[in-house]
């Protein structure tokens, strides 16, 4: 499984920069929108803004965590190393669960965000 975020993660690592400046362009908008809107109409672009800052944050993070990841542990390494490596590959499929939830939050309040988006515009 790690394996295979890493193939995908490594598929799609020239990505990085390009969704870390679209971050960076997003909560730019965003924080131009709070500063200078004075109604509601001026408002119309802020959820998409920051829907948009918390999915790149997150697409950029997960590229960057998976892009290197340790290698099966091999049996002919000494008990030590095999320890270490196992820890290494069990820390890595923590934050593998910890990306699935924080994904499926992201999609539930990105969902919500969206509603709220379409009945006051």
């Amino acid at each position: 499984m790690l394996e295979q975020m890493q193939g995908h993660a490594r598929r799609w690592l020239a990505l990085r920069p390009v969704l870390l400046l679209v971050a960076v362009l997003a909560l730019g908008a965003a924080l131009r929108i709070l500063l200078t809107s004075v109604d509601q109409a001026g408002d119309v672009y802020l959820i998409p803004a920051l829907v948009l800052f918390l999915w790149c944050i997150m697409l950029h993070a997960f590229l960057t965590l998976f892009a290197q990841v340790p290698p099966p542990v091999v049996t002919t390494l000494p008990w030590r190393q095999r320890m270490l490596m196992r820890c290494r590959r069990v820390s890595y499929y923590l934050f593998l669960g910890l990306f699935a939830v924080l994904s499926a939050l992201l999609l539930l309040t990105s969902w919500q965000l969206a509603g709220a988006w379409r009945m006051m515009y």
